[in-house]
């Protein structure tokens, strides 16, 4: 397994972001089925991006509430038996809370490591605090799918592999062990090469969840101005619209004017 390529190498393995969805604000998220108490269009995540490879994918949307939702799944494994449901989707009716870490982590509440996760957070969080956390969560859970999805994020692990080459290294050359030498310092430049992939990895998923919550962010805006557009022409509806004159009947020059100049606010929009 150290000299063939694991399966985030491979040419079908590689994360590729697979839709931007800038219009689609229906959109539902990706291998996630809301909770009962989420199926209002103010509580629901839409889909605003989302990154698949032949394995698995992760799926970034909002909702309304101004809360940026993630979930990592996997699609399907390379060898061994097939998947289960838990590591293909989280099922929010059934999820649980991993309530030790920091941060709003969820997976289907049978199978905390060996499920799908769910991650949520304030759009108005920074992406490198987000990355933070899901690093914490990745250290301390041992989950599978994040490790099978989010390879770049197994940095304790990494980080034990390090020593370990190291410390094989030094202790084959104080043996005068070339054979063993020899097959170390391999060992290390494949270690070297899949730190420099992961770290260009991490750097796109980086930029991919800036995106996404960027243009979270904007939309929630843009809803919110048009709703107060809306709010604020039924209030000169229903203040102007019905004046009348002296002779009791509506005045037509009132109407006019305010429906010119509602025409004119939402120019301005």
């Amino acid at each position: 397994m150290e000299y063939g390529k694991k399966d985030w190498q491979r040419s079908d393995g590689r994360l590729k972001t697979s839709g931007r969805m800038n219009q689609e604000k229906g959109r539902k998220l990706s291998a996630y089925r809301p909770a009962d108490r989420e199926k209002s269009e103010e509580k629901r995540p839409n889909e605003m991006m989302r990154m698949e490879s032949s394995y698995g994918g992760i799926s970034l949307g909002a909702s309304r509430q101004k809360k940026l939702t993630m979930v990592v799944h996997e699609k399907r494994a390379s060898k061994g038996p097939g998947l289960k449901k838990d590591n293909r989707e989280i099922e929010g009716n059934r999820t649980a809370a991993i309530s030790e870490l920091r941060g709003d982590f969820q997976t289907n509440s049978h199978s905390r490591r060996d499920s799908a996760f769910a991650f949520r957070e304030k759009l108005s969080e920074t992406p490198q605090r987000m990355m933070e956390q899901i690093q914490e969560m990745m250290d301390e859970n041992q989950q599978r799918s994040g490790e099978k999805v989010l390879p770049f994020m197994n940095r304790k692990e990494d980080e034990a592999k390090s020593r370990q080459i190291q410390k094989e290294l030094r202790e084959s050359q104080e043996k005068r062990d070339m054979a063993g030498h020899s097959y170390w310092s391999r060992r290390r430049e494949s270690y070297l090469q899949e730190q420099t992939e992961k770290e260009e990895m991490r750097r796109q998923f980086f930029r991919e969840l800036q995106f996404a919550r960027e243009k979270s962010s904007y939309l929630m805006q843009e809803d919110s101005v048009v709703e107060n557009l809306f709010e604020a022409l039924a209030g000169v509806l229903s203040e102007d619209g019905t004046e009348e004159d002296t002779d009791g009947r509506e005045n037509p020059e009132d109407n006019q004017k305010n429906y010119k100049k509602s025409q004119d606010d939402y120019k301005n929009v």
